[in-house]
C-alpha cells in the first residue's frame, strides 16, 4: 500500500475526468468538521467486483468475503484493470509528493446492498441484490485541510 499526497484538482473537477471511466464511483462529503465529513472520496476501474443476485437467502455473507487487499492481488471474480494506480495518477496529469494518510482509514471496498437484498420476491431482478467492487486507487480529499491524496495497492 501506498500513499501520495496530489496537487490534485477540486473533487468535482476529478469526477469529471472519471465519470467515464468504467466503475466510476464517488462517496462525497459535506466537508463539515465532523470527523465522518473530513474526507471525499473518488475511485474508478475497479480491480473486482462482486456482486450477489437479489433475493438469494444468504446475499449478506458476500460481506464477510471482503477484505483489505494484499499488494498486487487481484482476488476471486478480478475483472481485467484498466491499469495500475500508478498508471492511473500518471494519466490525469496531477504531480505527487509523499503523505502520512493511513491506508487503513480509505475504503478499497465501496457498494451497495438493496434494502430487500435478501427478499425471495426479488428473485430474479435485474439489479444484484448487493454488490461491491474493490479499487486498486482511491483519490481522498480532505476537506479540513484542503489536500488530496492517492492510496493504492501498488507503488
Amino acid at each position: 500500500m501506498f500513499v501520495r499526497e496530489l496537487s490534485a484538482p477540486t473533487p468535482v473537477a476529478l469526477a469529471r475526468k472519471l465519470a467515464s471511466v468504467p466503475g466510476f464511483a464517488w462517496l462525497d462529503s459535506d466537508g463539515s468538521h465532523t470527523t465522518d465529513a473530513r474526507y471525499s472520496f473518488l475511485a474508478a476501474a475497479p480491480a473486482e467486483v462482486r456482486r450477489v443476485a437479489a433475493g438469494t437467502a444468504d446475499a449478506l455473507s458476500l460481506l464477510d468475503a471482503l477484505s483489505a487487499p494484499e499488494a498486487g492481488s487481484g482476488g476471486e471474480g478480478a475483472a481485467v484493470p484498466s491499469g495500475t494506480a500508478s498508471e492511473t495518477i500518471a494519466g490525469l496529469g496531477v504531480g505527487t509528493v509523499d503523505a502520512d494518510l493511513a491506508p487503513g482509514s480509505v475504503p478499497h471496498w465501496i457498494g451497495y446492498i438493496a434494502y430487500d437484498a435478501c427478499a425471495a420476491s426479488r428473485l430474479g431482478a435485474l439489479a444484484p441484490g448487493v454488490c461491491f467492487a474493490r479499487y486498486s486507487a482511491v483519490f481522498a480529499f480532505d476537506h479540513h485541510g484542503g489536500r488530496s491524496f492517492v492510496v493504492g495497492d501498488d507503488a
